[in-house]
C-alpha cells in the first residue's frame, strides 16, 4: 500500500520491490522468451515498442515480467 503523502518518493518505489516474489516459476518456455533481450534493448532506447506475434506466444504475460525482473536486476524504476 503506497503512502499518500508519499506516492512517487522512493519509499513508495521500493514497496514494490519488497512485495513482489522473485522467484523464477516453473514453466514451459514461450516463443517470446527468444526475444527477451531485444525487448529490453529496444525499450532502453525507445518510449514506445510495439510487440506483434501470434496468440499464446507470451506478449501479455511475459513482457511485462521481463520489464519488472530486469528493473530489479538494475535496482532502476
Amino acid at each position: 500500500v503506497l503512502n499518500t503523502l508519499d506516492i512517487s518518493g522512493l519509499q513508495a518505489k521500493a514497496a514494490a520491490f519488497n512485495d513482489y516474489n522473485f522467484a523464477a516459476p516453473n514453466r514451459s518456455p514461450l516463443a517470446i522468451d527468444n526475444q527477451r533481450t531485444a525487448i529490453l534493448e529496444l525499450l532502453k532506447k525507445e518510449n514506445v515498442v510495439i510487440v506483434k506475434g501470434f496468440t499464446g506466444c507470451g506478449k501479455t504475460t511475459q513482457v511485462p515480467q521481463f520489464v519488472l525482473d530486469e528493473c530489479y536486476r538494475t535496482k532502476t524504476l
